[in-house]
């Protein structure tokens, strides 16, 4: 989050950046955080007509929440999931 930034702000700008992606935050998730590094998670929705262009990463990949508890994650990723809403909203 960059001075003078909301977290909203920043969430925004970092997936026009990195993604060329525009969403609707629909709610915050509770924070997630150990010694190095504090998470702050939201549940957003694309918005209609917004299409990932990849500038800073090599893949996208988009899951139900069902499909993404199978992958490998980090332990403060783990406690996001648990939180995420399973009917897609």
């Amino acid at each position: 989050i960059e001075a003078g930034e909301t977290p909203e702000d920043a969430l925004h700008r970092e997936l026009s950046e990195e993604l060329s992606l525009a969403v609707t935050i629909d709610r915050e998730l509770p924070d997630v955080a150990d010694e190095r590094i504090r998470l702050r998670p939201f549940v957003c929705q694309i918005l209609p007509g917004s299409a990932f262009r990849l500038r800073v990463h090599d893949a996208v990949r988009l899951d139900t929440p069902d499909a993404l508890n199978a992958l490998d994650w980090c332990p403060l990723d783990r406690l996001i999931l648990a939180d995420l809403p399973r009917d897609g909203g």
